[in-house]
């Protein structure tokens, strides 16, 4: 046990100045990598956050030089400058890492600016008041975990990162951990210096030689999860509402039917589109309609349940699943719908007012049913709507059929089994309680009143 124990402190006893040697050669290396992959992605305009951490890998390289150059040029090179440029070179590396960190928005950049900023202003003083060495290694091991510090703590601790970032964030605190190690021991020890040996300070530069290669290492992996991330929304999700596409709504929407199926609830299912959207591009232009279609979008988005499921089929058309929505619900739902949509405002053409028309279907899916058969339906309640004015919704309603199970064909009879069914349609949906809506599943009860139509 003791040999291994005398192994490992000898491992551990490595020449600084050698170690630094290999931080130049390395971040040379490194910042020719990403320099490549940069030129060889150069059209893609997200990969300006590559650049940056290729000149954040030239400075570090520079300014390892220059540290490793101690004793041989005037200490206003390899102190004031080596020590500056190595934490710009930390701030232009930890700010390419930053872009992909959820969460980090302006503010977080504001921040890194300023922390930047201040580490430089205040190590350059410090050593111009004390030219201490060990204050000196305390202040810029210090403003080493400050500058990275913030961006790092969001890839580890925030909700919505991913586990490779997680892993990354926990190899970047482990760093942290060690320069804040050597940064108290360097403020508690007035013999430290940049060349001193011993265990931290040989620790200190095998991580950070480490630090080299995963940070490298870590922005390729990050820059290939995000591309992966967004060509699988760009998959799924229509790229200028940024709801979902019919594609990925009918696969969201086999598993609801299923489940209403097995419990004999019903769903709801309506059909959108925007009135005279044609009208729209020809007198306010392309660009103004795509804005239409993103407040569509929007209101939709605001105006429904976190479970309740919406797409924009193409053009200006958009569906939205009820979750357990009978007739009744689905109309009083269908109503908030709209009054979201008629409320959207537009700056640059006040005058301009936004309306759609809807088309309804509820029922309790059968065994089977294709999603594609209750949109069918809904569209053609949506013709009806078209038909009456528009900015209304329509209910679709079954073919009236006989007790041998035939369509009934003889208008008379039509007429007064469609007058049975309207003698309960009496009552219009409340839709100004949209509060009581929000704050409570739909039962799944049916209300007998209900009208074919809500203008």
């Amino acid at each position: 046990m003791g040999i291994v124990t005398s192994q490992l402190q000898a491992l551990l006893q490595l020449d600084v100045r050698s170690a630094i040697g290999l931080l130049v050669w390395g971040n040379l290396a490194m910042g020719i990598l990403v320099t490549g992959y940069y030129l060889f992605n150069h059209f893609n305009f997200r990969m300006r956050n590559t650049l940056m951490f290729g000149i954040a890998k030239y400075l570090q390289m520079l300014a390892w030089f220059l540290l490793f150059c101690r004793g041989f040029l005037p200490e206003i090179a390899t102190v004031h400058m080596g020590n500056s440029i190595l934490m710009v070179g930390f701030a232009l590396e930890v700010g390419a890492l930053a872009t992909h960190a959820p969460g980090f928005d302006a503010r977080g950049r504001v921040l890194l600016v300023a922390v930047t900023v201040f580490c430089l202003l205040a190590f350059n003083i410090v050593e111009l008041i004390l030219q201490s060495s060990n204050i000196r290694i305390g202040t810029a091991s210090a403003a080493t975990v400050a500058i990275f510090l913030p961006p790092i703590v969001r890839y580890v601790f925030h909700r919505d990162t991913t586990r490779v970032k997680r892993g990354i964030g926990i190899a970047y605190l482990v760093f942290l951990g060690i320069v804040l190690a050597r940064s108290v021991y360097g403020f508690s020890n007035s013999r430290v210096e940049l060349f001193s040996g011993g265990v931290l300070q040989s620790l200190t530069f095998i991580v950070t030689n480490l630090m080299m290669i995963v940070g490298t290492t870590s922005l390729l992996l990050i820059s290939k999860e995000d591309a992966d991330i967004r060509l699988a929304e760009l998959a799924t999700h229509d790229p200028l509402t940024g709801l979902p596409n019919r594609r990925h709504f009918t696969e969201m929407a086999g598993p609801v039917l299923e489940r209403h199926t097995r419990l004999q609830k019903p769903v709801s299912i309506l059909f959108l589109d925007i009135d005279n959207f044609k009208q729209t591009n020809d007198r306010y232009g392309h660009a103004f309609g795509d804005e239409v279609l993103q407040e569509m979008g929007k209101a939709i988005h605001a105006s429904i349940r976190s479970f309740d499921m919406c797409c924009r089929i193409g053009g200006e058309e958009f569906v939205i699943l009820f979750d357990g929505a009978a007739e009744h619900d689905g109309l009083h739902a269908g109503e908030r719908v709209l009054e979201s949509i008629r409320a959207c405002h537009f700056p640059a053409h006040p005058e301009y007012r936004l309306t759609a028309s809807a088309g309804l279907y509820a029922a309790v899916p059968y065994r089977g049913q294709q999603m594609d058969v209750l949109m069918e339906r809904s569209d053609r309640a949506l013709l009806e709507a078209k038909r009456s004015g528009k900015n209304c919704i329509h209910l679709y309603v079954e073919p009236a059929v006989g007790a041998a199970g035939e369509p009934v064909r003889d208008p008379a009879v039509v007429q007064q089994m469609d007058m049975s069914r309207k003698a309960h349609m009496d009552q219009k949906p409340d839709v100004g309680q949209q509060a009581d809506v929000d704050r409570k599943p739909f039962t799944g009860q049916v209300d007998d009143a209900v009208p074919h139509r809500v203008q």
